[in-house]
């Protein structure tokens, strides 16, 4: 954890003055100053996890109004005048993490380090995984050539998917057959070289992007569960203990980055929808965690587009300087087992046991299982229960707990727009240039940098709307 805070320092200058300059990024493998196989690894692992922590959940929490905006920046995200900031994940990651993937990757290939190939590959699928999710066709056949195409293609969205799981099977395969010599050690800040740790995290982020596109595949909820087992065979992530995360120090500089956002500007209160979410029928008992009391010594939550200082902070989970940013959880694997379990069959009682075992371990990480364990379970059972009923009901309610338990990460995003849960009206003042209906934002736009310089990018007028992604139904 020492080490940590020089490659958050870069990351941070990585995520705020970076651009897409497709011409001057590329590096050589065979130049003598090429960074090694160990550095390329730690900063791209640092590098994702600031810029999804500093950056993409910021604006993506807005729009599902977990959080609001009061001032400066944040106030204008609240009422989606987003476009200044649509470039700054597409150009913190095309030239941070993403080229650097690319060329560990191909340095990994080349000196047969099976291990870091491996990991580079799901961290790549990763990277397009949150690139597609905003912006939607985006470049990545052509791009990385330096020189040589310093204007990609934006390939089709659909293509991309392709390729995520082409990546994460690869992976798989890479990590399965890694030797001593080839896996890293500390300079892995996730998993410390543990290959069976990321090869179950790659069945999970199988899962995950099999089951973005339920609406414009009919199977893919059944791709989704076989990522996950192997006949009765589990293969996902097993336990917190597991989670595929970055984890931050309690130094200035390597604190995490709501952390610092906190301390140094403190511009984002809870939404009343979340909030209410949580006070609904009783206290949710990480309630105390997500939250910090109001003038009042209460918990609220302004509405979307009016935020108000006086509303709830975040609260301690948050402030925690080591607190971790999050690529995919155990928490998150059992929602999306329960998902897919309902799309097959809506009568399965293993959806109630996925969504017992998600809760569950949202409620023990967020609380530090400081709690009885009779109260949580108690109030898994409560939660639980209210499966009961008819089958839309179901998937509201998995969605909803869902919701709840990936506060501040960027697929609740892409949870609303697929399944329109949970329930959300559009925020007071929505309406601008990019969002004339103002509606609630469905995508990011290509950003202007990109537009101006890369002829091949989309020819669409710029919108936060139009055109959907295919799997936005």
């Amino acid at each position: 954890m020492k080490k940590i805070h020089k490659f958050l320092l870069a990351a941070v200058f990585t995520g705020f003055f970076s651009a897409c300059d497709y011409s001057a990024i590329n590096v050589s493998p065979d130049s003598p100053a090429t960074a090694t196989l160990s550095s390329l690894l730690a900063s791209s692992e640092v590098s994702i996890a600031y810029t999804v922590g500093a950056d993409i959940s910021q604006f993506t929490n807005i729009f599902t109004q977990h959080l609001t905006g009061t001032v400066l920046q944040a106030a204008a995200w609240d009422r989606y005048n987003v476009d200044a900031e649509a470039g700054s994940p597409f150009n913190s990651f095309y030239s941070g993490p993403m080229q650097d993937l690319v060329t560990l990757l191909r340095s990994a290939s080349e000196t047969g380090a099976a291990g870091y190939a491996g990991i580079s590959k799901i961290l790549l699928a990763y990277s397009l995984g949150t690139m597609t999710s905003l912006y939607g066709d985006i470049p990545y056949s052509e791009a990385f050539q330096g020189a040589s195409n310093p204007h990609p293609e934006f390939d089709r969205q659909e293509a991309i998917y392709e390729e995520i799981q082409k990546l994460l099977s690869e992976a798989i395969t890479d990590l399965e057959s890694a030797g001593p010599g080839t896996m890293p050690g500390s300079d892995d800040f996730i998993f410390q070289g543990n290959a069976s740790k990321w090869i179950a995290s790659a069945y999970s982020l199988k899962a995950r992007y099999y089951l973005h596109l339920a609406n414009a595949d009919a199977n893919a909820a059944a791709k989704a569960l076989e990522a996950l087992y192997s006949g009765n065979t589990y293969r996902g992530i097993s336990g917190s203990n597991n989670d595929c995360e970055v984890k931050f120090g309690t130094g200035v500089t390597e604190a995490s980055p709501w952390s610092q956002q906190i301390i140094r500007r403190n511009d984002f209160r809870l939404g009343a929808v979340f909030i209410s979410l949580l006070k609904t029928p009783s206290d949710d008992p990480r309630l105390a965690f997500y939250a910090s009391p109001n003038a009042s010594g209460g918990y609220s939550g302004s509405v979307a587009g009016l935020g108000n200082s006086a509303d709830s902070e975040l609260g301690p989970f948050f402030r925690n300087p080591a607190s971790a940013v999050q690529l995919i959880s155990f928490s998150e694997t059992k929602f999306i087992e329960a998902e897919a379990r309902w799309r097959i069959n809506p009568a399965d009682r293993a959806i109630q046991q996925a969504v017992s075992e998600a809760i569950r371990a949202s409620v023990n990480r967020v609380t530090s299982s400081s709690l009885p364990a009779s109260a949580v379970s108690a109030f898994v059972d409560a939660k639980v229960r209210q499966l009961e009923g008819n089958s839309a009901d179901m998937l509201r309610h998995i969605i909803t707990q869902k919701y709840i338990a990936l506060f501040t990460q960027p697929e609740v995003w892409t949870d609303w727009r697929r399944t329109g849960y949970p329930d959300l009206e559009p925020a007071f003042g929505g309406t601008n240039g990019l969002n004339p209906g103002g509606l609630i934002p469905r995508r990011m736009p290509v950003p202007l940098n990109e537009r101006l310089n890369n002829p091949n990018s989309p020819a669409d007028e710029p919108s936060l709307q139009s055109p959907r992604f295919f799997w936005d139904r």
